[in-house]
């Protein structure tokens, strides 16, 4: 688990996205109000929001797009997250069986951590003694 999540607010503009995934080299972001998980935005959401390669003949429209489009228009709302202390093979059925790259790790209400499938890779990874057959 990551426990230095970056975050973003509901009513920041969707360039925000933009530029914390590029500065932090991250596909998920937290979407909290006062510590509180209220939402998540994958880069999948925020290449959704978008406009088409198609429609967009200047800048102009993606400047406007970018700054005019609120987090809470992108985001996912009802977020499955996991507590802190769950086991990571209960966590890495979770992940198989809903197929998503993160889950936000909540204590008592409260953003205490992300845990990605990349987290999960490294831990094997790092851990793993033996050398287990593909």
């Amino acid at each position: 688990m990551i426990k230095k999540v970056i975050t973003i607010g509901a009513e920041e503009p969707i360039r925000v996205i933009w530029l914390l995934m590029e500065k932090h080299n991250i596909r998920h972001i937290p979407v909290v109000d006062n510590q509180s998980l209220i939402g998540i935005v994958s880069d999948q959401d925020f290449y959704k929001a978008l406009p088409s390669i198609t429609e967009i003949r200047d800048h102009d429209k993606l400047a406007k797009t970018l700054d005019a489009v609120k987090v809470k228009n992108v985001m996912t709302k009802n977020v499955k997250a996991v507590r802190p202390e769950m086991d990571i093979r209960e966590a890495a059925k979770l992940f198989v069986e809903n197929k998503l790259g993160c889950f936000p790790v909540v204590s008592e209400g409260k953003l205490v951590g992300i845990l990605t499938t990349t987290d999960l890779m490294r831990y094997i990874a790092e851990r793993d003694p033996g050398k287990t057959p593909i």
